[in-house]
């Protein structure tokens, strides 16, 4: 399930997602979003709507205005893994969604965006910082990174102005609908906000 996308125009990242939840033989479109952001930060999950709750309404408050915020002169790579993922997993596991086996945990796949940054977090809690201006993760995103690429990536020298990132967001995440059963609208959208 689900359809998230981010797309980086220079200072401000735009995070979008569709509002489906399903367990592959039934679905609802949801009103709780797939999609928030807070201060410079934007998130935008799959896997388990519980898990994006507490990224929700527990880690990206704390982090936006916390002692732990990112700040301007702030590795953002290095915040988000030592400042970020610390915070997730601890939240993670208080709340009771943390997986653990064998002594390895798990969480779920999820773009996270801070200020112009643009990361992907991964079920092992990597951090991956997108080279493209542009990523996409869930069960549409390869129909829906094709279409960012068509729309944005050919012969790009530079990040998108916003209203054509809004544009390809939606183009690419009405991509995924269109040929992924796993997919449906509305589509939401969040900004990041800047650096104090």
């Amino acid at each position: 399930m689900t359809c998230v996308v981010g797309i980086r125009t220079g200072a401000k990242v735009l995070v979008a997602g569709d509002s489906i939840g399903t367990n592959r033989a039934t679905s609802d479109t949801r009103v709780d979003p797939k999609v928030f952001a807070a201060g410079p930060l934007a998130f935008g999950h799959t896997t388990s709507f519980r898990w994006g709750q507490i990224a929700q309404f527990y880690t990206l408050p704390a982090l936006a205005t916390g002692d732990d915020s990112p700040a301007r002169g702030d590795d953002l790579y290095e915040w988000a893994v030592t400042r970020f993922v610390p915070k997730l997993r601890a939240d993670l596991s208080e709340h009771g969604w943390l997986k653990k086996e064998q002594e390895r945990e798990e969480g779920g796949r999820a773009i996270l965006a801070v200020a112009g940054r643009l990361f992907t977090v991964h079920s092992d809690f990597q951090i991956a910082e997108i080279a493209d201006d542009y990523t996409a993760v869930g069960s549409g995103a390869e129909v829906a990174l094709g279409a960012l690429f068509a729309r944005i990536g050919i012969d790009r020298v530079r990040p998108p102005q916003p209203r054509q990132a809004q544009a390809a967001a939606e183009l690419a995440i009405c991509a995924a609908v269109r040929h992924s059963a796993y997919v449906r609208p509305p589509i939401l959208t969040v900004w990041t906000g800047r650096l104090s």
